[in-house]
């Protein structure tokens, strides 16, 4: 990995906690949202500021919804932590069909694709 791009994951994924360090060393390009270096600024944005909230937080993100979620949000996902980050909608199968209308709306109205 090239200077540049440890410096970028390093301030997209800033913090000492738990999932800033998890983030910084998973293999973005296994998941859908693709190398770190490709991520909308909007998504870096996003992520900085998820990570360095005190209050729960997660994204879903992209056509398949990949799941980014901060250190206060590990307890609402129990043992689903820490294989929950970078996949898809489907680690909430049991709300999957009260969240996927609403994911679906909002890319529609962002003008991404929903699926």
């Amino acid at each position: 990995m090239e200077s540049s791009e440890r410096e970028l994951i390093k301030s997209v994924f800033a913090g000492d906690g738990e999932m800033a360090a998890r983030m910084r060393a998973f293999d973005w390009s296994t998941t859908a949202l693709g190398p770190v270096e490709q991520w909308p600024q909007a998504l870096r944005t996003c992520m900085r500021i998820v990570l360095e909230s005190g209050y729960a937080m997660a994204i879903l993100w992209g056509p398949d919804y990949t799941c980014l979620y901060n250190d206060a949000y590990m307890p609402l996902i129990g043992t689903k932590h820490p294989w929950a980050l970078g996949r898809a909608h489907a680690l909430f199968p049991e709300t999957w069909d009260f969240l996927k209308p609403t994911c679906q709306k909002v890319m529609k109205e962002v003008g991404g694709q929903a699926s």
